[in-house]
């Protein structure tokens, strides 16, 4: 039982370690995607997808309920060849509300005339939001901060 304070510093430093490692390669990717070469691309699919997902509880106790992600589809063309790709953004657009992703779609409708952001090393990849969420960065950072200050207040309390 004594190496129980030990472990939980230990872990709790790995977590924020892990946590900060998570939104930089996030940023990291983000801040590449604007590289990315602008291409014509076609809206050929768009709409809401959802899922059960647990909300609360445990067990028998558990609660459900739906989440809510758009899907859009769409279709370019590089150097000759067709590509398809379902990445809207580099950030995950689920929530628990469905008026997110019913603006996404209602953003995206089949058959629009968009601008897809290709890889211009890897023309399978394209985005057509190439945005970056400081919101969703600035969760991962407070996790890290949080998980970093638990191991510190634990680690000074051992000494």
């Amino acid at each position: 039982m004594e190496h129980i304070p030990t472990i939980i510093v230990v872990v709790a430093a790995f977590a924020a370690v892990v946590a900060l490692l998570m939104a930089l390669g996030t940023l990291r990717r983000a801040l590449r995607q604007r590289a990315w070469r602008e291409t014509p691309a076609e809206i050929v699919a768009s709409e809401v997808s959802s899922r059960l997902a647990p909300r609360s509880g445990e067990g028998p106790q558990t609660q459900f309920g739906r989440m809510f992600k758009p899907e859009v589809r769409f279709v370019y063309e590089i150097a000759g060849q067709r590509h398809e790709s379902k990445t809207h953004s580099l950030f995950v657009n689920e929530s628990s509300s469905d008026s997110e992703a019913a603006a996404v779609v209602a953003h995206y409708p089949v058959g629009a005339k968009v601008t897809a952001y290709v890889d211009p090393g890897n023309p399978a990849a394209a985005v057509l939001d190439r945005s970056i969420r400081w919101s969703t960065l600035l969760v991962m950072l407070g996790v890290c901060c949080v998980f970093a200050t638990v191991a510190v207040v634990l680690g000074l309390r051992l000494r």
